[in-house]
């Protein structure tokens, strides 16, 4: 690493502003204001509340149910019975499914009829007035992975689309603070344009007053006069379109930080100065891989496709029979009324013990089989953009990186020529003093500096956005600079 000092571009731009614009500043207002970066921000508040959503579904429910019997028998009436059921219920990860619950039933207004008779009518006669049971049911998959991939798997698609979600969030911030640094220094060196667009039509004015007076002096022909009249209007002309670009690339900045243009200020500002170190780039396999790490685009598609696999391995379990194996405990007790069971539940206890199996298939097209098919088809599409985006960002790297070592050359290159074209100005200006040149060659050099600062403006612009955009291809953009995002 080497630094060189620009000592051209260290000068304080638009002297005539009243206030200074830092980038620290507008990377302050994009963060907030930018649209682009709280659209992504709410994508990433919506994959949060997803996982949270797959969470409840393992929580304990707790589960009630109140019914009411009547029956009647030839217009009159039977009877009527309660049932009333409290439990909680829990869904684990291996897919098993467990209920904890208690059952009370009574009956009612029963008539004064022999209970024989009703018996042999309806069995609903033939048990106590009271009724308490505590159940206890389990229900585990068979198939489907043993439930593993359909109750677990969408959670930890949810949880990988949310590290996605926050990839985004970063790179998005990340590519719009990139744009902000690229127009602000595009803006300030529009501003310093215009400072040298200004220099330049103040010596024309002073090389018009001198004409004048060597003419006067009958040092110089008249034609001088008119030429150095046309070097003003154009010197005029070309800090109008200074002006003009300047405002221009102001606009720009602004809305990149979130601004309306109903809302820009109505106070010019001024910009910060060049940074005067130039730090030369690792090499091309350093950078790749760092960028094979830590590249934001390719993070991102990995993790969606990570929760696409898991998706996949939900839909894949789902796809197969429904076969599951159900377990139920019941103890209860009966008593001749509700009041004598509480006092003495445990006086007629019975146990109940209860098992099967459910089967479930479906018989035409299985919609779960082809949605299936259609993840398989989405992760290998995925997987050809992920492998897409690695070759993209490394070719984007080895550009940025020629890109930031030519800026380098070239800011060299222009702070020699720009020395250059100022001394030989100095010189052509004693020279037309003395009458040794003309108007027309005097003009020339003129032309000569402005053109090598603007070179020299340019080249540095160009190299701060070189060097942003490879920060950003290598995932590091917010770290260089000291940014953490919210």
């Amino acid at each position: 690493m080497r630094s060189l000092c620009l000592l051209l571009l260290a000068v304080p731009i638009a002297a005539q502003a009243t206030e200074l614009l830092r980038l620290e500043a507008a990377f302050g207002h994009a963060a907030e204001r930018n649209l682009h970066i709280q659209i992504a921000q709410q994508e990433d508040v919506a994959a949060r509340a997803a996982v949270l959503a797959r969470e409840g579904r393992f929580s304990f429910h707790v589960t009630s149910q109140l019914d009411a019997l009547q029956r009647s028998f030839e217009g009159e009436n039977q009877g009527s019975q309660l049932r009333a059921s409290l439990g909680v219920s829990k869904l684990f990860s291996p897919g098993t499914w467990i209920q904890f619950g208690g059952v009370a039933s009574g009956v009612v207004n029963r008539p004064s009829v022999p209970f024989d008779a009703l018996c042999i009518l309806d069995p609903f006669y033939c048990v106590d007035p009271a009724h308490g049971a505590v159940a206890l049911t389990l229900r585990q998959p068979l198939l489907r992975g043993a439930g593993f991939a359909v109750n677990e798997a969408p959670l930890r698609a949810a949880r990988a689309l949310a590290q996605a979600a926050d990839v985004g969030v970063e790179e998005e911030l990340a590519a719009q603070l990139r744009d902000v640094e690229i127009e602000y220094w595009r803006w300030a060196a529009s501003l310093r344009a215009v400072e040298i667009r200004r220099t330049s039509l103040e010596l024309a004015e002073v090389q018009r007053r001198r004409t004048n007076e060597l003419i006067r002096k009958g040092r110089q022909a008249k034609s001088d006069a008119l030429l150095a009249q046309q070097i003003v209007a154009d010197r005029k002309d070309a800090l109008a379109v200074a002006e003009a670009q300047a405002a221009e690339r102001r606009e720009r900045l602004y809305l990149l930080m979130g601004f309306a243009l109903a809302e820009l200020p109505a106070v010019r500002e001024n910009a910060e100065p060049f940074p005067e170190a130039i730090e030369r780039v690792e090499s091309l396999e350093a950078l790749l891989a760092a960028a094979g790490e830590r590249a934001y685009l390719p993070k991102r598609l990995d993790r969606e496709r990570v929760a696409l696999e898991h998706q996949l391995a939900a839909v894949a379990d789902a796809a197969l029979p429904e076969l599951d194996a159900v377990a139920r405990v019941e103890l209860f007790s009966q008593a001749d009324d509700l009041g004598t069971a509480y006092a003495d539940a445990f006086r007629a206890v019975s146990h109940v013990w209860a098992g099967g199996v459910s089967f479930s298939y479906p018989l035409g097209v299985n919609p779960a089989a082809a949605e299936a098919e259609r993840l398989r088809a989405r992760v290998s599409q995925r997987g050809l953009a992920l492998e897409d985006a690695r070759r993209r960002v490394h070719q984007a790297v080895a550009t940025a990186r020629r890109e930031v070592m030519l800026s380098i050359n070239r800011i060299e290159l222009a702070t020699i020529a720009t020395k250059l074209a100022n001394d030989k100005l100095r010189a052509e200006e004693e020279r037309y003093t003395i009458g040794r040149t003309t108007m027309q060659n005097l003009r020339l050099f003129q032309e000569d500096v402005d053109e090598a600062s603007l070179r020299l403006l340019t080249a540095r612009v160009s190299y701060l956005g070189a060097r942003a955009e490879l920060d950003f291809l290598l995932g590091r953009y917010l770290e260089v600079r000291q940014i953490r995002p919210q």
